[in-house]
């Protein structure tokens, strides 16, 4: 019995190292990842400021990752008489790219799309009305490599968001629009 398990463990190793296993992600070169806080700032469109974080993994000059953002203001409405305020937070998948990487000066884009909820409530009352919707916010600027382990990106981007309910005293546009980014990204190659 031993000598029948000793052959069958030496068959399973012999054949195990002649096979080469494939993956749907060989070749896919991961250099580093990243994490840090994102401040957008409303340019007038009457969106409010918000402030998240997020983090990545870094693959060559493109990043994948996620993030989260809320608002930092109060969106306020009068409704019936009374003022309702508005909250909107979201978070989701974060896409980017990123070059000529090794000047310290460079071109900065990114994606975020992401889920989230709109809360309305009567000030200093319940919440009256929860909203799930979808968010895509675009942006597009420089980064600058302060250190190798630190980088500022400065944007310009628009905040879409969608999915509202149509029986609410609001819509998607009351918190879509321009704004001005920040994003701070500590990290660098693993």
């Amino acid at each position: 019995m031993k000598k029948l398990l000793l052959s069958f463990v030496l068959i399973t190793l012999f054949f195990s190292a002649q096979a080469q296993e494939e993956t749907l992600f060989d070749n896919i070169n991961v250099n580093g990842g990243f994490g840090g806080p994102i401040l957008e700032i409303g340019l007038g469109d009457g969106i409010s400021t918000a402030v998240g974080g997020g983090g990545g993994l870094l693959i060559g000059d493109i990043f994948i990752g996620g993030y989260g953002m809320g608002n930092t203001q109060d969106n306020h409405f009068s409704v019936d008489g009374n003022t309702e305020r508005l909250d909107l937070g979201h978070g989701g998948l974060w896409l980017g790219y990123y070059a000529p990487s090794d000047k310290v000066v460079h071109f900065y884009g990114s994606t975020r799309l992401g889920w989230g909820e709109i809360d309305a409530a009567e000030d200093n009352g319940p919440n009256n009305l929860e909203d799930n919707v979808f968010v895509l916010t675009p942006e597009a600027g420089i980064e600058v490599n302060i250190t190798s382990w630190f980088r500022v990106a400065g944007t310009l981007g628009y905040r879409f968001v969608t999915g509202t309910e149509s029986n609410t005293f609001y819509d998607g546009s009351d918190f879509s629009g321009t704004f001005a980014g920040l994003t701070f990204r500590f990290g660098g190659a693993f």
